[in-house]
């Protein structure tokens, strides 16, 4: 190798060639120096290309006319007839220097070191061996040629659609779509929907500050491709509101339930208590009084008689997760064919049920309790006001709804006091019930933070939640516990009445709830172990624990084992928060939007809560709704100050009121 001494080589490091010069010799290695004087020692059979002498004074220079000199034949060279040449030739395997020779006449350092270059950026025309190269077949350089067009085709149009939506994001009007890129739409529904997400890594490119999915949205919308009536937050969490043909032909197709298996209690008188405008109601109520308390009934609506586990039904229930409650409008968990018709318990149609008997003494206590599957009817349908307006009246009335109201009011009063004593924390909070015309067109009903029929409809779903936790413990049936864990410093046992300045800081010191396979006490309920059953047409959880119940109900085992159930809750932890975050997010759209559609040059009086950067945290007198109070005052907690609205933007959920 003493030959190579002085001169400048090329030499492959990894899959790139570095011209350096040798300078010595030492052992089996070469010692090479760089154009920037960097000093490297090479292995000889890495060398590729072998340049004239050099001295090492005039290596900078001599380094980059060599390049300069390699670029030029570089562009020289027609890589489809080098191939051409090698294809239709007996000789098999060539070297760079051979098919420098076949192509330019002759085989200079320079021709062979741009040869070798172009014949390691060319895989498509030759396969490569150390220094040997094998030309393709022709079958095999076609493919490559079509999967070549494709990338620079595919690189055209991601270019062409991040301009577009560069321009369009940044435009009050979306620009006319240029024909090469015209799939674009599809491919920002397959993403809002779920279905392919592609598209990311460009919106990224053209997003600013809006989210992927916000991104999306607004491009469909400017575009004019989002279906009518198309829900903004919904589609953020990308849950279609319609579902696909399979699923309503999966509906279809259930059998009617029969009453075989099932105790007929049909004569039972029950009662459905929901928002008038409640299409799904998945529970009715009934009671009577005994010497010791009361007998009470509670049925909850079957849905193991209507989907199969591992179903196309069940699939969907799973994905969905739960029914969506948003101002505008109601996303179901469930085709309204099913949830809403067949499987509700409408007053005076016949509906399976697993019904909960449950004898309660006079202090609230479970004196004996059983679950059983069976067929129920539904004698009226009533609401909150109904009963509201019935518990207004006194109870000595003979009317019979009156004294059912009244009855079902005392049972739930010792439910309460009786978790109370148990060391319960009931933080009364009012809500908001809105109705939604149009954007401009908002109201808003608040309901009271004490709401007696409201209240003891939540009693007795408690209470059915209970001992269905009470029976999976007895019964040794897995079931999704949820848990809450006692927290230091926050009240035991007590009733806060709603009082905005204090919330946040009492629900911060609470313990978050988690789900659990193994049962341990829900602290703010005062209960030793707690389950949800009582919603199954609206939350896939109860639904999963209504179908444990109903197999033991039934004499066979539980349908799922912990480990599947511990799957479940895998998800379940991470979907729950995402979904009300969603809710909580369309509230405050519609919060923002009621105040700007009523209030925009009214004074309006608020509480301030606490102080914030750049002012004070502050809730309406008259709703719960809360802002920013911009101002350099300073003001106490509680001070109520009189305000006009500064800034109201409901996409940014921003809301700001000044003196």
């Amino acid at each position: 190798m003493t030959e190579l001494c002085g001169r400048v080589v090329e030499y492959f490091d990894g899959d790139k060639l570095r011209p350096v010069l040798i300078t010595q010799q030492i052992g089996p290695k070469l010692q090479a120096t760089d154009a920037k004087g960097r000093r490297q020692k090479i292995q000889p059979k890495h060398v590729a290309v072998v340049h004239g002498p050099c001295a090492q004074s005039e290596l900078g220079g001599t380094i980059r006319n060599l390049m300069t000199a390699v670029a030029d034949m570089v562009a020289e060279i027609d890589m489809d007839l080098v191939w051409e040449t090698a294809v239709d030739s007996e000789t098999k395997e060539w070297d760079s220097e051979s098919l420098a020779r076949e192509f330019f006449g002759e085989a200079s350092a320079i021709q062979n070191s741009a040869m070798l270059r172009v014949l390691l950026k060319q895989s498509a025309y030759f396969r490569q061996r150390g220094l040997t190269f094998t030309a393709q077949t022709r079958q095999t350089v076609e493919q490559k040629r079509v999967a070549e067009r494709k990338r620079a085709e595919k690189t055209a149009w991601e270019a062409g659609a991040v301009r577009w939506m560069k321009l369009a994001l940044n435009s009050p009007e979306a620009p006319p779509l240029p024909s090469s890129i015209e799939s674009l739409p599809g491919k920002l529904s397959a993403l809002i929907w779920q279905e392919a997400d592609e598209l990311e890594p460009l919106i990224k490119r053209a997003a600013g500050d809006r989210t992927l999915r916000e991104a999306a949205l607004d491009l469909l919308g400017m575009l004019g491709k989002l279906p009518p009536g198309t829900d903004r937050y919904l589609a953020l969490a990308g849950i279609r509101e319609t579902f696909t043909p399979d699923i309503l032909a999966a509906v279809e197709a259930i059998e009617p339930p029969t009453a075989a298996g099932r105790k007929d209690l049909r004569e039972c008188m029950l009662v459905s208590i929901d928002d008038a405008e409640t299409t799904d109601i998945d529970d009715a109520i009934g009671i009577s009084e005994t010497a010791n308390g009361w007998s009470i009934t509670i049925a909850i609506a079957d849905m193991t008689a209507y989907i199969t586990p591992g179903s196309i039904l069940d699939d969907l229930a799973m994905r969905r997760h739960t029914s969506i409650y948003l101002p505008t409008r109601t996303a179901h968990m469930l085709p309204s064919e099913l949830g809403c018709d067949r499987a509700s318990l409408h007053a005076d149609q016949d509906r399976p049920a697993i019904v909960y008997r449950i004898e309660l003494t006079k202090d609230g206590s479970v004196e004996e309790y059983e679950i059983m599957s069976a067929i129920v009817r539904v004698n009226h349908r009533l609401t909150y006001d109904d009963v509201a307006s019935y518990l207004a009246e006194s109870a000595e009335s003979t009317e019979p709804l009156v004294q059912l109201s009244h009855c079902f009011n005392r049972a739930a009063l010792a439910l309460r006091d009786q978790r109370l004593n148990d060391g319960a924390l009931i933080v009364l909070r009012p809500e908001l019930k809105f109705t939604v015309v149009s954007e401009e067109d908002v109201s808003v009903r608040v309901i009271g933070a004490d709401s007696p029929a409201r209240d003891l409809v939540g009693e007795f779903m408690i209470l059915a939640n209970r001992v269905s936790a009470q029976f999976g413990i007895d019964t040794k049936t897995p079931l999704v516990y949820r848990i809450q864990d006692r927290a230091q410093g926050v009240p035991q046992g007590r009733v806060l009445q709603y009082d905005p300045a204090n919330l946040q800081s009492t629900l911060r010191g609470m313990n978050r709830t988690c789900l659990s396979v193994s049962p341990r006490e829900h602290a703010s309920l005062g209960l030793p172990a707690y389950t949800q059953a009582t919603s199954p047409i609206r939350r896939y959880s109860d639904m999963l624990v209504q179908r444990q119940l109903a197999s033991r109900c039934q004499g066979f085992s539980p349908t799922h084992s912990s480990e599947e159930l511990m799957s479940f809750i895998g998800g379940a932890e991470q979907v729950e928060p995402d979904l009300r975050a969603l809710e909580g997010q369309s509230k405050r759209y519609w919060q923002i939007q009621f105040l700007v559609a009523n209030f925009s040059d009214e004074i309006l009086r608020v509480r301030v809560l606490y102080d914030v950067r750049g002012g004070y945290m502050v809730e309406l007198c008259d709703y719960p709704i809360r802002g920013l109070l911009v101002s350099g005052e300073s003001f106490r907690p509680d001070a109520i100050v009189a305000v006009r609205i500064h800034r109201a933007k409901a996409r940014r959920q921003e809301l700001r009121f000044k003196i």
